[in-house]
């Protein structure tokens, strides 16, 4: 003899199957471990880790990524870990040291900002276009007329310097700060400031279009390059003598199309060199 199962009872018994799973599911979710890490409670989804005095480091290796359990609600304090999850475990490791091991890590800054309303800023000034940091301040070259100095640890404006023209890089080198101007005449102006100053106006370097003169009163190759430029790669070198110091030349680091341009310029020059001989 058949049993008939009509489709409003197929429907029924779909529906308490699901609501028993959901029931299950919220149980385990209620039932979820809890503990106390730096002053603040904490849940993890694992229910078999309450109590235990290693709960914090735990509860960071789930919430880093650095495991998930041996099941959605089981972390098996007391399990041994076999070789192969030793070997995820190494990785995820070094996974995360390369993420923090960055500039942020080395600042001790370990937060994440979540948009533009949750950074405290600093009025700088007129339409900000460039700033670099020399480790410990940051100088920020406004589009109009200065270049101002920010401690980075509190925001605290330092100081203000002023020059003509409109505002386009600034490069921190040798201890000084250099900012490059767009005069009103078209020329690009280069001004310098000495950080010991406490504001002012800054110093006139060059401006294109002027010749200047420097004496070499040493052997070596020497690089030159145009700030606002150097990453388009408008870099020149100059050999004074019979350079001695190619090595350590080769040695300073370059980026983008200015590192080409100085790679082949050194190979213009070893084949020069070859061809003396």
């Amino acid at each position: 003899m058949k049993a008939h199962i009509n489709r409003s009872t197929l429907i029924r018994l779909a529906l308490i199957a699901s609501l028993i799973v959901h029931l299950v599911t919220m149980s385990t979710r209620l039932h979820a471990d809890s503990g106390s890490c730096g002053g603040a409670t904490t849940t993890v989804p694992f229910t078999d880790v309450a109590g235990s005095i290693f709960f914090c480091s735990i509860a960071e290796a789930f919430f880093s990524g650095l495991t998930n359990g041996t099941t959605s609600t089981t972390y098996s304090p007391s399990q041994n870990v076999p070789r192969d999850q030793m070997a995820a475990f190494i990785t995820r490791t070094l996974d995360q040291s390369l993420t923090r091991g960055s500039r942020r890590a080395a600042l001790n800054q370990w937060w994440t900002p979540q948009g533009p309303s949750s950074i405290p800023t600093t009025p700088t000034g007129s339409d900000p276009v460039a700033v670099a940091s020399d480790g410990a301040d940051l100088w920020v070259v406004n589009e109009h007329g200065s270049i101002v100095r920010v401690r980075a640890s509190d925001r605290k404006l330092l100081s203000t310097f002023t020059a003509p023209g409109f505002g386009s890089s600034v490069l921190v080198a040798r201890g000084l700060i250099y900012a490059a101007r767009h005069s009103q005449s078209g020329t690009e102006d280069l001004y310098s400031i000495d950080p010991a100053q406490t504001g002012g106006a800054a110093t006139f370097v060059v401006k294109t279009g002027e010749d200047i003169s420097v004496t070499f009163d040493q052997a070596g190759v020497y690089g030159v390059k145009c700030l606002p430029h150097y990453g388009m790669g408008m870099v020149a070198m100059i050999v004074v003598g019979t350079p001695t110091n190619i090595d350590q030349a080769k040695a300073v680091p370059q980026v983008g199309k200015a590192k080409q341009v100085f790679t082949t310029l050194f190979e213009k020059l070893e084949a020069s060199k070859t061809a003396a001989r």
